[in-house]
């Protein structure tokens, strides 16, 4: 239960990500030898294609394989961070998106940690933390496995977050980033209310 009364519209959209299952189409691709050594960025590829039809168990499996290896450790823990938000084991997905910060990611990994982050601490009622992790993600990011997943839908949830914290002029002030002709007088109920509605809106992709 959320702190106000606001529907948790763009957490909703976050967590029901990719409600379709694992296409019975998609096969595993071998794994090519070098040297003796299977190709763990192949390895990385096809659990992101699983994150991505939706078998994150299938993609939770891959990836914890390769942490196992030691191996392309920020990937990994990313992709494991991802796999948990979506599974609902939204404490370990928080440890593993710390760890994957521990293991020297790239700036663009980096966005992918922060924003899995976000989107856990968001689904925790944990909107201070929320808002912090959100402060971290460059305003041209885009989720690559996700590909309608990006910026405006961290505004969204920063949005929703000030809301939830009653800082209600702040909240709409990212609003207005994604509808600046929206308006509403905060200081009132009235005015709080409609900003409650429009926020649900922009996260149902209004």
């Amino acid at each position: 239960m959320r702190k106000w009364t606001i529907p948790a519209a763009v957490a909703l959209a976050v967590f029901a990500l990719f409600g379709c299952n694992d296409s019975s189409n998609t096969t595993e691709p071998p794994l090519p030898v070098d040297s003796g050594e299977p190709n763990y960025e192949e390895r990385l590829t096809f659990a992101w294609q699983k994150f991505g039809s939706g078998n994150f168990e299938g993609a939770k499996v891959i990836f914890e394989e390769l942490i196992a290896k030691d191996v392309l450790l920020a990937d990994a823990y990313t992709g494991l961070g991802w796999c948990n938000a979506n599974l609902d084991s939204l404490d370990s997905a928080l440890l593993n998106f710390n760890q994957a910060l521990l293991k020297g990611p790239s700036e663009e990994l980096a966005n992918d940690i922060h924003a899995g982050l976000s989107f856990t601490y968001d689904a925790k009622n944990l909107s201070n933390q929320c808002l912090g992790a959100t402060e971290k993600i460059d305003p041209d990011w885009e989720f690559e496995h996700r590909v309608d997943l990006d910026y405006d839908d961290i505004i969204a949830l920063r949005a929703m977050n000030y809301y939830a914290i009653g800082s209600f002029q702040s909240s709409l002030v990212e609003v207005r980033r994604l509808d600046p002709y929206f308006s509403a007088q905060v200081g009132s109920v009235e005015g709080r209310a409609a900003l409650a509605a429009k926020i649900e809106a922009l996260g149902s992709g209004g």
